[in-house]
């Protein structure tokens, strides 16, 4: 019986002879101590939630990230085209205008006012006609 009790008594690090305790003794036995996990069923389904979850927000926050970028995109195009549309609307009051309407006709069509003399610039060696040929007139 009393190999029993020296046995156990070596475990705890205990020395009957001289009624020492060793303390290092368990410290050094139990270095290399396993850490070992159990994953119970609920704790599974847990951390797979939440992952589950984790992902989930993950790929809203990515569609996020890309129509932030694609609103970005879409504003700078419809500035552009409200640049350009003010633009055009400058130029269509600039064609409605009296003033360019005139310049025009006496430009392109030769019309003059009632009581105007036209005065042509000669320039040597091309002969500029006085009338404008008819349709079907030609002109030598």
């Amino acid at each position: 019986m009393q190999d029993a009790h020296v046995k156990r008594s070596i475990r705890a690090g205990v020395d009957i002879s001289s009624n020492y305790v060793d303390i290092d003794y368990e410290n050094k036995r139990s270095k290399k101590k396993k850490i070992s996990f159990k994953l119970k069923p609920g704790k599974i389904f847990l951390i797979a939630l939440l992952g589950y979850i984790a992902f989930s927000f993950g790929q809203v926050y990515w569609q996020i990230v890309q129509l932030d970028k694609e609103i970005a995109h879409y504003q700078a195009i419809k500035k552009e085209l409200l640049e350009e549309r003010q633009k055009l609307q400058a130029e269509i009051e600039k064609l409605h205008s009296e003033a360019y309407i005139e310049r025009e006709a006496r430009k392109k069509l030769g019309l003059v006012k009632p009581g105007e003399t036209v005065i042509l610039p000669a320039k040597p060696g091309k002969v500029i006609p006085l009338d404008k040929p008819q349709a079907g007139e030609i002109m030598d």
